[in-house]
């Protein structure tokens, strides 16, 4: 497929689609090749009811024309459980790309390369649904496949470095990610050459590691790699720009500067808007962006406005029930709290928390959010019985999840803390706080504003417990 060119694919797609039809008919396999390739292209461009549409049209074909174990059945299976994680349903995904792990594992066996590319599949699948031990239990099975089968210098043995790597970082585990993600550049970097676009993915993860660990100046440094190489490649009116756009703008909000996140985000949407609709999740990702920078920036109509044009194309492309409208109606109600309607707020984060309940299940990482913005809406009101509950139901998960040290699980612990202390046990306060304070020292670089904050903490509790020559000890370590 040309990179990002999508009108264009499909004029080639069709033209090959009418020869083979004029030659074998539509029904054919090698034609329904097309049309799968139709498919692929129509996801690109967020048309997904009609890529789903032409994904089970061809199984249906391969199925009534092919043998019951040929490796197209499999690759169709394979399409359609990709577009099915796409559109949210989850379940349907992991059932179909299992049904096609099991064709490639009976035909190839489980040691060849086209059986890893389904474990790889399968991985991305259990990756979505948060069950990160599964992920990377089949990412690694892959990756051993490839070693095996074609030694560390290939292609698509760096990528699943770097896969196991976003495993490592969704587990909070960065320190275990930024080497396997440093040997996955190295790799593609030796194939391709430094300013290659296969070389764009690696440098936006190590962007996403620094500015996790607090590395502000290198997260940039690779997130403006990162656009420069789809410039030089594409030029300026390219899909591919705007992502890397969108991504720069992400990294942009994490290290501060938000009114640069905010003119990356605008340049994305301008691509976009002529390269193919305002009304793609490409779209949804610049408004957010912009949003999180105006609600930093404490301006928070223009957040709002931002907040709602997300929501509305996430509503348009995946509708309703989906992972992604959920978090869209998280971050109005987020802006409902701000202006003090809390009312209304509860109501919206009730709303995507029974989304995710229903898409992710009760116990996904990205349910644990909603608990948590609920629970702080009941601390903001003073109910500080029922934010506990949410908050220790939101630690249960992310313990789960991440185990102890991650930023989320110290962000939990960290809460549960400041209700102690609004209900006048500084005791249990202190001992959490401490506990969050050497999570964050073992998790970021020692200048961080998160080990700023947790020290600011202690220092404030002491002084609520009469320590003020300890008080006064964690104040100076702020200041040093």
């Amino acid at each position: 497929m040309t990179w990002g060119r999508f009108d264009e694919s499909l004029e080639y797609y069709e033209k090959a689609a009418e020869i083979r039809e004029r030659v074998l008919g539509a029904d054919h396999p090698i034609t329904q090749l097309s049309y799968n390739n139709f498919a692929v292209v129509y996801g690109k461009l967020g048309d997904y009811e009609k890529s789903l549409s032409l994904l089970n049209r061809n199984l249906e074909i391969y199925m009534e024309k092919l043998e019951p174990e040929h490796p197209h059945i499999a690759l169709a299976y394979g399409n359609l459980a990709e577009m099915l994680k796409i559109k949210g349903d989850y379940k349907g995904a992991l059932e179909t790309q299992t049904k096609g792990l099991e064709i490639l594992e009976k035909t190839f066996g489980l040691n060849s390369p086209d059986t890893a590319g389904g474990y790889n599949n399968l991985a991305g699948i259990y990756g979505e649904i948060g069950d990160y031990s599964n992920a990377l239990k089949y990412y690694e099975k892959a990756l051993a496949i490839f070693i095996e089968a074609f030694g560390e210098n290939y292609n698509t043995t760096a990528f699943l470095y770097s896969h196991v790597g976003q495993i490592y970082m969704l587990q909070g585990r960065f320190a275990d990610a930024l080497p396997l993600t440093e040997k996955a550049t190295s790799i593609v970097e030796g194939i391709f050459g430094e300013g290659h676009p296969n070389v764009v993915d690696m440098y936006g993860q190590l962007a996403a590691i620094f500015s996790h660990t607090g590395e502000f100046a290198k997260a940039i440094e690779y997130g403006e790699k990162s656009l420069g190489i789809h410039e030089n490649t594409f030029g300026y009116y390219h899909f591919n720009v705007a992502v890397s756009y969108n991504n720069l703008s992400d990294t942009l909000n994490r290290v501060g500067q938000y009114h640069q996140a905010i003119e990356k985000a605008e340049k994305a949407l301008e691509i976009l808007e002529k390269t193919l609709s305002l009304n793609h999740m490409g779209a949804a990702v610049s408004y957010n962006n912009i949003g999180n920078a105006y609600m930093h920036l404490a301006i928070y109509e223009k957040a709002q406005e931002y907040y709602d044009k997300a929501l509305q194309v996430n509503l348009a492309v995946f509708g309703d029930e989906h992972p992604n409208t959920a978090q869209a109606y998280d971050a109005v109600a987020g802006m409902y709290n701000r202006f003090a309607d809390y009312k209304k707020g509860l109501e919206m984060h009730h709303h995507a928390l029974e989304i995710k309940k229903r898409v992710l299940g009760d116990n996904h990482p990205k349910t644990a959010v909603t608990y948590s913005n609920i629970a702080g809406v009941y601390e903001l009101l003073g109910f500080y019985d029922e934010a506990f509950e949410l908050y220790a139901k939101t630690l249960e998960i992310r313990k789960s999840a991440y185990g102890t040290e991650h930023p989320d699980t110290a962000f939990t612990m960290n809460s549960i803390a400041g209700i102690y202390s609004s209900k006048g046990q500084h005791e249990k306060a202190l001992e959490l706080y401490e506990e969050v304070c050497t999570i964050r020292e073992k998790l970021y670089d020692p200048n961080h504003p998160k080990i700023a904050a947790s020290y600011n903490n202690i220092a404030y509790t002491h002084d609520r417990l009469g320590n003020y020559h300890k008080a006064i000890k964690w104040v100076y370590a702020i200041l040093l």
